[in-house]
């Protein structure tokens, strides 16, 4: 056995550690993240007029106008906003509970009778007595 032979397999054997690390980090990083990407793609492409959905920044509202990458969102009664379609982070259908949370604080704040704000009594002042030690 010369010793050039030796040296060719172990230089391919050194390569071996190196695919394995990348075969993980395609398995557990690459492919994960792209199938995200498709997914959140196709959302956005499917995005409709009358949907419910959250943008960027947890803006809850109603699309009422698609145009070109622009969505129109209504977010109150009256109050529309323009964002772009690629803000949306998700969709939301009738019986989602985060759309049932944002329901309910929304009626909550309705709700609430507007109050003045009351005064609080000022903190009686109580003399405190030193005590001198003798020395």
């Amino acid at each position: 056995m010369s010793v050039e032979s030796a040296t060719t397999g172990g230089g391919l054997m050194s390569l071996l550690p190196m695919v394995f690390i990348f075969a993980i980090f395609y398995f557990f990083l690459i492919r994960p993240q792209v199938k995200r990407q498709r997914k959140a793609q196709t959302m956005v492409n499917e995005l409709s007029k009358g949907e419910k959905v959250v943008a960027a920044g947890g803006l809850y509202g109603t699309i009422v106008k698609i145009e070109d990458d622009v969505i129109f969102l209504e977010i109150a009664d009256g109050v529309r906003i323009k964002a772009l379609k690629s803000s949306v982070t998700e969709t939301l259908s009738g019986s989602a509970p985060a759309l049932k949370l944002a329901e309910k604080e929304t009626k909550t704040i309705e709700e609430k009778p507007k109050k003045s704000p009351a005064r609080k009594p000022a903190a009686k002042k109580t003399a405190v007595k030193k005590t001198e030690t003798k020395k």
